[in-house]
């Protein structure tokens, strides 16, 4: 189902290409996008209320229905940061970067690299727990190349 879902998207994608006034190609695109806002709709309200697994199944079906939103991918990215799944986090975070071409006058860039920040800070705070002092300073550091003016920050990695 997933892939015909992806596959869906691109041949209706595909159909445009060819007739970009196309009745019902226009519709089926419309329709792919307004399900895939919807489901990311849902996962925010499953992600506020802890549904975690449910909120991650919402975001994947929003990509699947509407691959080229980047602004889906960070939502995963949170709810991969909430799940304490670090190294997706980021990844993640990496695709949105990507996917606005790495243009810092997007509206998602500062957005993403706060995103970096929360995913370096609660994983620092992880390997402090753990006693893997050196990553969490060096984690601590990365998050401070991003924002400067977290006390939060300097307060984890002097602590």
């Amino acid at each position: 189902m997933c892939v015909l879902l992806a596959l869906c998207y691109y041949d209706v994608r595909d159909a445009l290409r060819i007739q970009e006034d196309h009745p019902l190609a226009n519709r089926m695109m419309l329709a792919l996008e307004e399900t895939a806002k919807q489901s990311c709709d849902n996962c925010v309200h499953m992600s506020i209320k802890e549904r975690l697994n449910d909120a991650l199944a919402s975001i994947n079906l929003s990509i699947q229905l509407f691959p080229i939103e980047a602004e889906f991918y960070l939502q995963r990215s949170i709810i991969y940061r909430k799940m304490k799944r670090f190294q997706l986090a980021t990844d993640e975070c990496l695709l949105v970067f990507d996917k606005i071409g790495h243009n810092q006058e997007h509206k998602l860039y500062e957005q993403v690299q706060k995103q970096f920040v929360l995913i370096y800070n609660e994983c620092s705070l992880k390997c402090l727990q753990t006693g893997y002092y050196d990553d969490a300073i060096d984690l601590l550091n990365r998050a401070l190349n991003y924002e400067k003016q977290s006390a939060e920050l300097y307060i984890n990695r002097g602590g």
